[in-house]
């Protein structure tokens, strides 16, 4: 009964639906008919995710390894497509196109194709060539902007071992320049062989030395910082755990400089693999291994109730001290010979000890030079390494073409939606207007309406002049209610449906969201 009701409804007012529709259609030819062409062009791009290889034979079989990999996958694909789409990359686009505004690069739409490793950059505009500029400058920018972001670090290191590089050619430059103009200034060709042995020796002594007593420094320090991590061990007894005042490992100090001393001066003399140096060798281990011996017993008889955290902290401060101790009796060996390598040298001529200075810095120089020009070599190695050896590995496989013809308006399909669109809100339309329609024309109304049955009715004038004389006031606001649900339904075509720029996906949704507003009206 309700389907026959609203069936005749529907049918008695068929013109109010099919001039809604009508409306619709129209508009949306119209306004197709009147935009402009457009052109659109696609460059493809290939993304291959760099995932993890299986390294057993049990990993191909897991089910969790493939679900792994086919996350990690989509996730790095949506992390191009918005990298594709992000401000960084389109300001690039717009300075490298300079005939284009933010806006239209707005529009350009990244769609990965389903099952494959490949985006579509889709870019339009009304010139076919500036289309195809569009998607061929984002591919290409985004590549580039891809391997500077892969590459950071490495650029990073890059550009420090280049000013480090160029500091050092610097200071070899000033170092020649010095050697130059003393070796004009003095008239010496080269200083004599055992001269610049002498020289050579003597700041190679200073230069162990300063790093002997670096060491020392250093070692001390890295003790003081753990013996105070001791002390602090609430649950411990607080005890002094020094062994610098103890006397046996003082007199194991006072032998380790010795035999230094005595190493130092062998080694003018002999290389490491005579038979005197090995000995003086065994004896400085077999001192330093004693050294060891006391302090763990002079610790271990002060300290109770030690945890594994505070031995590993003490036998970490042991081999601090021991390494302090023995830095200082190089340091002590090493200074001495210093002293005569330095009376030595006074006694040369005091031009040739000069020139001798100078032509080691200049020595040294060219090393330091060569070793960071060999490091910066590398560095672009790794640099270029890493820009395509991120995430994943991008390729610009497709470059967009210049379309021969414009993008289709789909005149045929959009004008379909609208009118799909218009029949929605006709049929809404036409059930309103019968809803404000309070009169009441046939027996079965009225007896619907009072609940009476009608014994006969006495047609005293006709139908026309009995509406003109009883619904005037009726028939004024149903046609001010039509006039306005007319309005209303027209803007909502003409601001929704009759959008002809709109995709159809788009336009899909915006009929969806029509139905939904109408639906919940009622």
């Amino acid at each position: 009964m309700e389907l026959r009701y609203y069936y005749d409804i529907l049918r008695k007012r068929l013109w109010v639906i099919l001039l809604v529709v009508a409306v619709a259609v129209t508009g949306v030819t119209l306004q197709l008919a009147v935009r402009p062409e457009f052109y659109t062009a696609s460059a493809t791009v290939m993304v291959t995710p760099r995932v993890a290889t299986p390294t057993s034979a049990s990993a191909f079989e897991d089910p969790g390894f493939y679900a792994f990999q086919s996350g990690y996958r989509t996730t790095i694909l949506s992390n191009v497509v918005l990298m594709i789409q992000s401000r960084a990359v389109m300001e690039r686009v717009y300075r490298r196109l300079g005939n284009v505004n933010m806006a239209q690069l707005g529009e350009i739409e990244v769609r990965p194709i389903r099952g494959t490793d490949f985006l579509m950059i889709t870019a339009q505009a009304s010139d076919a060539f500036t289309a195809a500029e569009m998607a061929n400058a984002t591919s290409e920018e985004f590549t580039k902007y891809f391997a500077e972001v892969s590459a950071a670090g490495a650029k990073m290191e890059r550009t420090f071992i280049e000013s480090q590089l160029a500091d050092s050619k610097k200071r070899l430059a000033a170092a020649e320049q010095a050697f130059l103009q003393f070796k004009q200034q003095s008239g010496i060709v080269a200083p004599r062989e055992h001269v610049t042995w002498t020289v050579q020796r003597l700041l190679d002594l200073q230069a162990s030395e300063e790093a002997a007593r670096l060491d020392g420094q250093i070692a001390r320090t890295r003790a003081g910082f753990i013996r105070s991590r001791i002390n602090s061990q609430s649950e411990m007894r607080k005890a002094s755990v020094s062994i610098g005042t103890n006397p046996v490992f003082g007199r194991f100090r006072d032998n380790l400089a010795a035999l230094e001393l005595e190493l130092a001066s062998m080694r003018q003399v002999y290389t490491d693999q005579h038979p005197k140096v090995q000995a003086v060798l065994g004896r400085i281990a077999d001192t330093r291994a004693k050294m060891t011996k006391v302090a763990e017993q002079a610790v271990s008889g002060e300290s109770i109730g030690v945890n594994p955290i505070r031995e590993n902290l003490i036998g970490a401060m042991i081999d601090s001290e021991v390494n302090a101790a023995a830095a200082q009796a190089r340091a002590a060996g090493t200074a001495a010979i210093v002293k005569r390598m330095e009376q030595r040298v006074s006694a040369f001529p005091k031009d040739e000890a000069t020139m001798a200075r100078l032509d080691r810095d200049v020595r040294l120089g060219e090393q330091l030079f060569m070793r960071l020009s060999a490091l910066q070599q590398e560095a672009v190695i790794r640099e270029n390494r890493a820009a395509s050896s991120g995430q994943a590995a991008v390729l610009v496989i497709d470059p967009a073409m210049a379309p021969v013809v414009p993008s289709s308006k789909q005149v045929p399909l959009r004008a379909g939606m609208a009118g799909a669109l218009g029949l929605v809100l006709g049929a809404a339309l036409a059930l309103l207007m019968e809803s404000l329609d309070t009169r009441i024309r046939t027996s079965r109304e009225a007896e619907a309406t009072y609940g009476l049955p009608v014994l006969g009715a006495i047609p005293t004038m006709d139908a026309k002049t009995l509406r003109q004389l009883t619904t005037a006031p009726a028939t004024s606001v149903l046609t001010l209610s039509l006039v306005v649900a007319f309005l209303v339904a027209g803007a909502l075509v003409g601001f929704y449906a009759l959008q002809a720029g709109a995709s159809t996906d788009d336009a899909v949704r915006i009929g969806q969201s029509i139905v939904q507003t109408l639906q919940g009206s009622r």
